[in-house]
């Protein structure tokens, strides 16, 4: 399991767990990164924080402290 922060532009993953304040992955869970959902990253700002994530066809920007809390396999 890697922690989504890290992974670049155009990779392909899978929600593996949600680990975090209740609230954050509850927020998640409602926009579709449900353990073992796929998903890719569409863009990344220049400073990493939101980065633009598209998942079961829908658009999100997440910010860094939402992201700490998915774990994904690639």
């Amino acid at each position: 399991m890697k922690n989504l922060s890290k992974f670049v532009k155009g990779g392909h993953y899978r929600v593996d767990t949600l680990d975090g304040p209740k609230e954050l992955c509850q927020r998640l869970l409602e926009l579709g990164f449900k353990p073992g959902q796929t998903f890719h990253i569409v863009q990344k700002t220049p400073f990493g924080d939101p980065i633009v994530i598209e998942v079961d066809e829908t658009t999100v920007a997440l910010r860094q402290e939402e992201l700490r809390c998915l774990r994904v396999t690639s």
